[in-house]
């Protein structure tokens, strides 16, 4: 990997742990909070009464409790990850931080280049190590490519 794609990759995981260490525990806070604010039970309520209307005209055996239990799971799981998105593109606007154009990526627009790079980091550190184990195998194509070519 090239020096400056090496910075920004580092630059990432770091902001990637840093930001899902700060969802570990708004994601403790929020389970702490669930039962006392009606308006997060009531949106927990509506998500299962349609998740159940769907189930039962689809005609499908279940055990409500266990799938009531499965659904709020996942909606906690989807809200922290989007949560994790607004923190990133936060973080990204707020303090100006865009890593695109150090991956020679041609975007203009610098707003875009911060929500991108937010978003990327909010992903988490999966999705980091897989951009760019992504972008060293289409670098070794353009490689192999170019000495096809000579």
């Amino acid at each position: 990997m090239e020096p400056q794609v090496l910075k920004v990759y580092f630059f990432l995981l770091v902001f990637a742990t840093i930001i899902s260490r700060i969802m570990e525990y708004i994601k403790i806070i929020f389970q702490w909070l669930w039962p006392k604010i009606k308006i997060l039970q009531y949106t927990g309520d509506f998500i299962w009464s349609a998740v159940k209307v769907n189930l039962d005209r689809l005609g499908l055996e279940y055990d409500p409790v266990k799938m009531r239990d499965a659904v709020d799971k996942i909606s906690v799981a989807v809200s922290m990850q989007v949560l994790a998105f607004g923190l990133g593109i936060l973080f990204c606007l707020v303090f100006k931080l865009e890593v695109v154009s150090a991956l020679n990526l041609q975007l203009h627009n610098e707003i875009v280049k911060r929500v991108l790079t937010g978003l990327l980091a909010g992903a988490g550190i999966g999705p980091v190590h897989s951009v760019f184990r992504m972008s060293g195998e289409k670098r070794k194509i353009k490689e192999l490519k170019s000495a096809a070519q000579r």
